[in-house]
């Protein structure tokens, strides 16, 4: 899952998701939007997030997931099709979740299943699966209106374990408060309407 190339550490799988998007819509824009290309792709979209799925890294396949059933929508196939092609998917995703589950039933591992914390993430059996969650709210609190000033967060510094990834905006949130986090939310609006344009 993780590579460490020449004292910098990375993840092959996000140069996959732009690979995945480079293959998917040059297929489509090559060969059209039929039903054997369509069922090509899927099979190669299936292919790719099983792959990563069995590292295992179940963030990254449902993120590949949601690449392909995007690139799927916005490639021009037609409704009727694009309903067909999406329950074939979905009985494939169906059988072979259940022979995993009846052939290797702890692949779903309470980690897996950890992934549900944030549910209920201050119940008493969810504490250590909910950790990061449990944090982010405690950094987000802690902000206020006005935050604790910028390079103030206490949070980031061992708390939340990854702080400049995922929970990136809890730290926004504490060191410059909901203020920070509305013009963040706003430039962030901004770039995509521009690129959008």
């Amino acid at each position: 899952r993780w590579l460490s190339f020449a004292g910098v550490t990375f993840q092959p799988t996000e140069t996959v998701k732009l690979l995945l998007i480079l293959v998917i819509a040059t297929v489509f824009l090559k060969k059209g939007c039929g039903a054997r290309v369509q069922y090509w792709l899927l099979g190669f979209l299936f292919l790719t997030v099983g792959l990563v799925f069995l590292q295992p890294d179940l963030g990254t396949a449902l993120i590949l997931g949601v690449i392909g059933v995007a690139l799927f929508l916005t490639s021009g196939v037609g409704l009727t099709r694009l309903v067909r092609v999406s329950i074939w998917a979905f009985g494939v995703l169906i059988l072979v979740a259940t022979l995993i589950y009846f052939f290797h039933p702890d692949f779903f591992s309470s980690a897996k299943l950890g992934r549900f914390a944030f549910l209920d993430p201050f119940n008493l059996h969810n504490l250590d699966a909910s950790y990061q969650l449990r944090n982010g709210y405690y950094a987000i609190g802690s902000g206020g209106v006005f935050g604790n000033g910028l390079g103030g967060s206490i949070q980031k510094l061992g708390y939340l374990p990854e702080p400049h990834t995922d929970f990136i905006m809890t730290v926004i949130a504490e060191e410059l408060g909901v203020l920070g986090v509305i013009w963040t939310i706003f430039l962030l609006m901004l770039f995509t309407f521009t690129a959008l344009y």
